[in-house]
């Protein structure tokens, strides 16, 4: 890196960044970096710096959680050192393709073979059930007092009918014994799982195969047994630290454990996968292995306002534990800008659909085209509720793409490609073979497929077993004539793909063959299509896959060792293929995003930044499962990742009453955000009254934020902004199923239409003002948009319903108007509140009336999302 390079990059620093990138090469630090800090520029500027000053990329390992995070890492060392050849020997990935990468390298010190195959979840339950189903499992399981429920492998207590084993239960107590060290001794005597663990183990030894928590075990194995491997790592780095479990905290002590030159990014407010086994506390335990550890806090915050920085403080620290008590985020203060974050009540979950779907039209409309639907994300925790909204969305010819459902790479015609794919890498892949066997159909049932496996010993593949049979020289007693026929064609065609493969195993050109042959011969699309339609879009995704392997930069994949390490074992281009899918994210919904409101879970939106962001069902029942204070503080740093993806607006809903499983249960708003706008703690949020159309000046203030040119509110904004939507959007559902759809436009109504057409008018959207409200006690008064005269008088609304607005008793549920005198809380009722409908139109303007159905989702299929607008922040 030249060093004018390093001095323009040392100059874009902020103190606090300064001082983390520019430490000592020998020196351990812990970066506690709060959301829109310059998490990433940070890492990856003290990695250019760690090169400049001689650390040779080979010497050097940076670790992440997300494939997203090292490309994006990657790319910004490449441009900072302006050295493209720097990724060829620098070793960035996440730990699993780093734990993978050593292993392939040096696993036979440990007894792994050379042809390593991934297990994902589903190929761990099939193994599951063949070792739940065995007699010597079964005979074990009976001695415990558990008897066989059914021919799926569930056993159940014959004195508990409720205590159940299945294959599904074992597979996470298993991933649990592997993530947490020691776990596994402690179990008790007459555990099930202490008989089908050491099963399972062996099982899976037996076929070469290691499921995702054993890359990272088996990695320790290796690098505490033989420590070697690693005595030429001279720095560490980890992103996302606040993420990492016991197990990578183990990986994190042991790859540096030859000069102990670690560095560590986090932020454990934002730690929100405990289901994954994050432990927050890691943090704090890294001080115990390095007593001399530096801890550097930034603070500094370039994406969001103050006020909805003082809101997420002032909501995190509550929390039960929380490192670096003391922390605080400073933002962007606009004069006359956007003001607190806003508590929306709804009368019912169907009311908060449609009202969050009426603010988002709302607003494209006030801000006169400088908002668009890519501005917008809405933020769950889970896909129940986004399942809903979905279908207002819909009705409100609303364009949207999804985060974190289907990965692109599990779709049913790509899985049996790549099950085809994983047969040719090896012949001991058992549950590839198995699902492969019949597609297309070859009329070879589960007894067959049973007598066959009978046959597998450790010295034989299913793949040699099959072949013996194919040759004559495999029968048994009842086995069809027609069998050795049928196991020749499929062998025949593993053979083809392996020889086209074979010609140049590192390059691609062989693999593109193979893929062609494949599609060619078992036709996949063909198989899972519903309609013609379907079958196109299928094998658009088969093209997708062969185009993606066939750009692919083999090189840039993976990293090189050094010869004095040993011979290097090259990946082939298959294995990076088979890695990439097993260890890829590929969520559907990823990928450089249109023009298409945001709908996501909270997990999928880390990382991520939007404008305009909803936090949709703020109710106990949805965020907070338990009681138990380790859940009540998860849920707390969900909503606190939540609101800070925020950029200008934030919005928190909750309805009264909401549906679940066709009842209606009553719902009480989330303890800590109702805590978190009283005023004895700063009254950080308000609560909604009436829906008010931001100032000319508040929209400057907003356009300034964002980096945009701002133009006066225009009637056509909506029709003009859908114009300019994706012309064709994908639609995809959980299926499978996808098809190709125009998006309709709005049509324009004349002033004599009724403005109830579109919708009923209970469902009214946010009883809301756009920007916050004076607080309480406060003697200004807040200023409703209205529209003109002549256009209220061309749109009657009932006046009997509007009569019946007025203050209500402090009773839950009442209707109309709502005064908490303890918070100042007030809400319109979305059933009576007529005039917060009206206001709610003259925002919509006259192209909210009739309103087309239908679908114009757009969820891409490939790819990774990028941050949208200013990176400063990244």
């Amino acid at each position: 890196m030249e060093g004018d390079q390093m001095e323009k990059m040392i100059n874009s620093l902020n103190s606090a960044q300064h001082q983390a990138v520019t430490a000592p090469l020998d020196s351990r630090l812990q970066i506690l970096a709060g959301p829109g800090t310059g998490k990433t520029k940070t890492l990856t500027s003290r990695a250019c710096y760690l090169l400049h000053r001689g650390v040779r990329p080979q010497k050097m390992i940076i670790m992440t959680f997300t494939n997203h995070a090292t490309k994006e890492m990657k790319e910004r060392i490449i441009a900072m050192t302006g050295d493209r050849g720097v990724s060829r020997f620098l070793k960035i990935g996440t730990f699993h393709s780093i734990c993978l990468r050593y292993l392939q390298m040096f696993g036979s010190k440990i007894g792994l073979g050379d042809r390593l195959v991934i297990l994902d979840d589903a190929d761990k339950d099939s193994v599951l059930q063949s070792v739940m189903t065995s007699e010597v499992v079964v005979s074990q399981l009976e001695k415990l007092g558990y008897k066989r429920a059914d021919k799926k492998a569930v056993f159940q207590m014959e004195s508990d009918a409720e205590n159940k084993v299945t294959p599904k239960s074992m597979s996470k107590r298993i991933s649990w014994i592997k993530n947490h060290p020691g776990s596994l001794n402690q179990l008790k005597d007459k555990d099930p799982l202490r008989v089908i663990y050491d099963k399972y183990q062996s099982q899976v030894s037996m076929l070469d195969m290691l499921d995702f928590d054993d890359i990272l075990t088996r990695a320790i194995d290796l690098l505490t047994d033989h420590p070697e491997v690693v005595n030429d790592i001279e720095a560490v780095l980890v992103d996302e630290f606040q993420d990492s479990s016991p197990v990578q905290l183990d990986l994190t002590r042991l790859f540096a454990q030859a000069r102990k030159h670690v560095t560590v990014v986090g932020d454990p407010d934002q730690s929100i996968y405990s289901f994954r086994y994050a432990n927050p506390e890691n943090l704090k335990a890294l001080s115990t292995e390095y007593p001399d550890l530096e801890v550097i806090y930034l603070e500094q915050n370039y994406r969001s306002t103050q006020p909805i920085l003082d809101w997420a403080t002032t909501l995190i620290r509550e929390s039960s534990f929380r490192l670096g008590a003391d922390r605080k985020l400073i933002g962007t203060s606009l004069n006359g800008g956007p003001g607190k974050p806003l508590i929306v009540t709804f009368r019912d979950d169907k009311s908060e659909s449609y009202g969050i779907g009426r603010q988002i039209l709302g607003l494209i409309q006030a801000s006169g085209g400088m908002f668009a639907f890519d501005d917008f994300a809405i933020l769950s925790r889970t896909r129940e509720w986004n399942t809903k909204l979905e279908l207002v969305l819909n009705e409100l010819s609303i364009p949207y793409r999804t985060l974190g459902l289907q990965r692109f790479w599990d779709r049913a015609e790509i899985r049996t490609l790549l099950d085809y794919l994983r047969v040719v890498n090896s012949g001991k892949d058992r549950p590839a073979i198995v699902r492969t066997i019949n597609v297309p159909k070859r009329s070879i049932g589960p007894s067959t497929m049973t007598a066959l496996l009978e046959k597998v010993t450790e010295d034989t593949s299913l793949l040699n077993v099959m072949e013996q049979v194919a040759m004559g020289e495999l029968k048994w007693g009842g086995m069809s004539k027609a069998l050795p026929g049928k196991i020749k064609g499929y062998l025949d065609l593993v053979r083809r793909c392996r020889d086209h493969i074979n010609e140049d195993p590192h390059s691609t050109a062989g693999l593109v063959k193979a893929v062609d042959v494949l599609i060619s011969e078992i036709k996949p699309h063909e198989i899972y299509g519903v309609s013609q339609e379907n079958t196109e879009n299928r094998k658009k995704n088969l093209e997708e896959v062969r185009n993606f392997i066939g750009s692919c930069d083999t090189s840039a994949e993976t990293f090189e060792f050094e010869p004095e390490q040993g011979q290097d074992v090259a990946m082939t281009a298959l294995q990076l293929l088979l890695q990439s899918s097993s260890l890829g994210s590929g969520q559907e919904g990823e990928g450089k995003p249109k023009k298409v409101v945001t709908l996501s879970t909270i997990h999928s939106a880390k990382g991520l930044e939007w404008p305009v962001v909803f936090a949709p069902h703020c109710v106990d029942a949805h965020l907070v499962r338990c009681n138990d204070m380790k859940e009540v503080d998860e849920a707390r740093r969900l909503l606190f990742v939540a609101g800070t993806r925020a950029k200008a607006l934030l919005y928190f809903t909750w309805p009264l009453n909401y549906t679940s499983y066709g009842r209606s249960e009553s719902s009480q708003l989330i303890k800590f955000l109702d805590r978190a706008r009283s005023p004895a703690i700063g009254s950080t949020v308000i609560s909604a009254t009436a829906m008010k159309t931001p100032t000319q000046g508040q929209l400057e203030q907003i356009a300034k934020l964002l980096g945009r040119p701002f133009t006066p509110h225009r009637q056509d904004t909506l029709q003009s902004t859908i114009q300019h939507t994706s012309k064709r959007t994908v639609q995809h559902s959980s299926s499978g199923r996808s098809h190709i759809q125009h998006p309709r436009l709005w049509s324009h109504v004349p002033h004599t239409q009724s403005m109830h057409s579109a919708a009923p008018p209970k469902y009214k959207g946010f009883q809301s003002p756009l920007i916050s409200q004076p607080g309480p006690g406060s003697t200004s008064q807040p200023i409703s948009a209205k529209r003109p005269s002549s256009q209220q008088s061309s749109h009657p609304l009932p006046t009997s319903k509007r009569s019946n607005i007025g203050p209500v008793s402090s009773q839950r549920g009442g209707l109309g108007s709502f005064q908490s005198p303890v918070v100042g809380m007030a809400f319109q009722s979305p059933v009576v509140g007529m005039a917060g409908f009206q206001s709610a139109l003259s925002v919509l303007g006259d192209d909210a009336t009739n309103r087309p159905k239908g679908k114009t989702s757009d969820r891409p299929i490939s790819k990774t999302p990028t941050k949208k607008g200013d990176k400063s922040g990244d």
